[in-house]
């Protein structure tokens, strides 16, 4: 009968689709390892590429580098067609791996290097999650749709992703991070940052040296406990801003946002000259004030006994300006 004809084709079908499930699953993690050990010189670069997968850099003692590297995909003739290859240039040593040809979806490499504390380093994936530690050279990380995070690293930083949060502790030297929808986290930093993203929050903790932090759709904490020679720069939209100062920046500090209140806290005693400007919102100073003049929305005055400028502006958001002890 027809009704029973339908019944043996749904049967049929649910059979195969059963069938086929179970070869997915059982060729899904379709793995191979492979292990290289490579002996380093001071005169090369490590570069590591690779796709569709995390990346892991640690620095150690031994003069040489170590790779080990994970293929996957979803079948053995995939798995194959994955080629994991080093190369030895005097000037760097290459670790690369790249997507085949006629194959788009579900493989890819993940990396763990270990290599000299002094390599110099650079590192790119896609769809992937990068860590490095340990590193003492300069560090450049790419990647897109995954976290970086960077800890004991006392050589410049860049780091670069977008979808992805960035992570920063214990770091020395001047730091760069670009991303994209994804917050950033810094903490004991020494030197020069320069962190930007979008979409998502901004926030440091014990910093030593000048900050440019800007974002968009996000709020933004900064504690410096040592300012710099270079101006501190904080910016946002849609995002209140949050500044402990422990000692005033001699270069000065500008901090602006829409749509958000600006916190400001500074040690008692420490001079600075106050330019606070809001157009919907209240300004309250609880430092002494000197030469003071303005509006209810608009400041101008001295912190006695003066110097660096600070320049706090807003729009749709109030302005509090206080000691380091309040609450």
């Amino acid at each position: 009968m027809p009704g029973e004809n339908r019944l043996v084709v749904a049967a049929s079908l649910a059979l195969a689709a059963l069938s086929w499930g179970c070869e997915l699953t059982q060729s899904v993690r379709q793995t191979e390892q492979l292990r290289e050990s490579r002996a380093w010189t001071e005169s090369q670069r490590v570069v590591v590429e690779t796709f569709d997968g995390a990346v892991e850099i640690q620095g150690w003692d031994e003069p040489r580098v170590e790779v080990v590297a994970t293929k996957y995909a979803l079948t053995p003739q995939a798995l194959r067609a994955i080629r994991v290859r080093v190369e030895e240039l005097p000037e760097a040593l290459r670790v690369v791996a790249r997507r085949p040809s006629g194959y788009r979806w579900a493989m890819g490499v993940e990396m763990s290097v270990k290599l000299p504390r002094k390599a110099s380093v650079v590192v790119r994936t896609s769809n992937g999650r990068v860590r490095a530690s340990g590193v003492e050279a300069p560090l450049h990380i790419v990647t897109s749709n995954g976290k970086v995070e960077v800890e004991e690293s006392s050589g410049p930083v860049v780091a670069r992703s977008s979808n992805g949060s960035v992570e920063l502790s214990r770091v020395q030297g001047p730091v760069e991070v670009t991303t994209s929808n994804g917050s950033i986290e810094a903490r004991a930093i020494s030197g020069y940052a320069q962190l930007r993203t979008s979409n998502a929050a901004i926030k440091v903790e014990e910093l030593r040296g000048s900050i440019r932090a800007s974002t968009s759709n996000g709020r933004v904490e900064v504690v410096l406990l040592e300012a710099g020679f270079e101006p501190v720069r904080i910016a946002s939209s849609n995002g209140s801003l949050m500044l402990v100062l422990h000692k005033v920046p001699p270069a000065g500090l500008e901090a602006i946002t829409s749509n958000g209140g600006i916190t400001l806290r500074l040690p008692t005693g420490q001079g600075a000259r106050l330019n606070a400007r809001t157009t919907h919102g209240g300004i309250r100073v609880e430092l002494p004030m000197q030469e003071q003049r303005g509006t209810k929305t608009t400041l101008e005055a001295t912190l006695p006994p003066g110097g660096p400028l600070l320049h706090l502006q807003t729009s749709n958001g109030s302005i509090r300006v206080e000691g380091l002890g309040s609450p």
